[in-house]
């Protein structure tokens, strides 16, 4: 009886091997061990069994990332030659007839997760309700203007803007520059303190950035990425990772300036609307990225497994940041829908800001 892909990632462990429980219920781990290394061909030379336990691993696999899924062209470049064993056929059948390997099947049903949320993450962006109210046109999670207001409602709570900008978004910008534990505990005691620690943490400096930055990345890498667009290049460094964070707070600053200079409702929406066109194309940017770094033609044949697992850094980043500008309960949202109310009654919108601080002229 063919057993469903959770059954699979209950194998916890990437030593051994694994093969169909008794009386085919579940599946057994074997091969682990200094004793179990001594024992493992004995109990492997089931070739039957050993088809039958990959026959069943490939079913649960097609099932859960989709058909033909094992032959494809993106996971053939990732593991080569190591899943020849579950291809079946003749050519393969010496493969086929080894048992059934742990860290392979731990491998397959990483890069098939990560393959599935690619393809989610592709669908939740075609399906994010995109809200024109003229003049402006943005990228928002939200269903209708009572939410938007909502969250604008929530945003300019939290934000204690004054005449220098808002407090928040200045505390955010020092944790991006300096994200230590002290720094995210203060964060995180304001007002909607958790979802600007999450926000810190989608676009701080990590290992990808880390590599871009210290010029780890290999030639081969940089030759591949050229079949990339230039936006997926770029996602990775540091640099460009913190641009769209501390350009958001400097927004927030502008939109507190003109409020407090008394600088005029005309300049106070070309920075809403700047604002909001920014964001939209930050998500864009993302949008486009991880569908570039999706493609199979992007893991050419000979590229090393270093360069392989920087492509996959790269995505899996991209990732978690567009999942965090979309949230709707995340602080890129909210910023967004402050600026997309006020943007829809600009005159309310700047006397109520003018309102809530002093004046200086």
């Amino acid at each position: 009886m063919s057993a469903d892909i959770a059954t699979y990632r209950q194998v916890t462990s990437d030593a051994g091997y694994i093969k169909a429980g008794r009386a085919g219920k579940g599946l057994t781990q074997f091969g682990t061990g200094f004793l179990g290394k001594i024992t493992a061909w004995f109990r492997g030379r089931d070739a039957e069994a050993n088809k039958t336990t990959k026959a069943n691993f490939v079913s649960a696999l097609n099932k859960t990332y989709g058909e033909g899924f094992v032959k494809s062209k993106a996971l053939n470049n990732l593991l080569g030659d190591e899943i020849n064993g579950l291809l079946g056929g003749e050519r393969y059948s010496k493969e086929a007839a080894k048992p059934l390997s742990a860290r392979l099947v731990q491998q397959i049903i990483q890069v098939g997760d990560r393959m599935l949320a690619a393809a989610q993450l592709e669908q939740q962006v075609k399906h994010t309700v995109r809200l024109v109210d003229n003049p402006v046109i943005a990228h928002s999670s939200y269903q209708n203007s009572a939410e938007i207001h909502k969250a604008a409602t929530s945003f300019s709570q939290q934000a204690k803007f004054d005449k220098t900008g808002s407090a928040l978004m200045a505390q955010i910008g020092v944790c991006l520059n300096k994200p230590t534990d002290e720094n995210l505990k203060a964060l995180a005691k304001n007002p909607g303190g958790d979802a600007a620690v999450r926000f810190v943490e989608a676009f701080k400096e990590n290992k990808t950035s880390l590599a871009t930055r210290n010029n780890t990345l290999t030639g081969d890498f940089v030759v591949h990425c050229l079949n990339i667009k230039a936006d997926a290049q770029k996602i990775g460094s540091t640099a460009s990772k913190q641009q769209f964070p501390l350009r958001l707070g400097m927004m927030c600053q502008t939109l507190a300036e003109i409020a407090s200079k008394d600088k005029g409702q005309r300049m106070f929406e070309h920075a809403l609307r700047e604002l909001i066109t920014y964001t939209d194309a930050q998500v864009d940017i993302l949008k486009s990225s991880i569908r570039d770094l999706s493609r199979a033609d992007i893991i050419p044949d000979g590229m090393s497994k270093q360069d392989v697992q920087n492509l996959a850094w790269l995505k899996d980043d991209a990732t978690i940041r567009l999942n965090e500008l979309l949230d709707p309960n995340g602080l890129c949202q909210h910023v967004l829908a402050f600026a997309i109310d006020a943007a829809s009654d600009p005159a309310a919108a700047y006397a109520t800001m003018k309102a809530v601080m002093p004046q200086n002229a």
